[in-house]
């Protein structure tokens, strides 16, 4: 099964799509954002699917998801990939 991270602009914005997310067939979790991930918002939902479409079924109907980031380990680590991004989107400020 593969994990992913959503993430968003604001709070508030993540628990309403968590609420859109819990009428869907994906196994959702609300999170702090991991701190591999530089976001705005320091809440993120974790989608776990064995989907090879998610994005595009995340991202078909209105939503306010910014990013999608697709979990791995890589020695012994988590990293993330991001595989979606918004338009017009910038890129967030760093925790640096």
């Amino acid at each position: 099964m593969n994990s992913f991270i959503l993430t968003f602009q604001t709070s508030h914005q993540a628990l309403e799509e968590e609420e859109k997310l819990q009428e869907s067939d994906f196994i959702i979790k609300m999170i702090p954002t991991p701190r591999g991930i530089s976001s705005e918002c320091g809440f993120s939902i974790r989608v776990d699917s064995n989907e090879l479409s998610i994005t595009e079924q995340l991202t078909k109907n209105d939503n306010s998801i910014e990013r999608i980031y697709l979990i791995y380990e890589r020695q012994r680590s988590k990293n993330y990939e991001e595989i979606y991004r918004r338009k017009n989107t910038p890129l967030p400020p760093t925790g640096d």
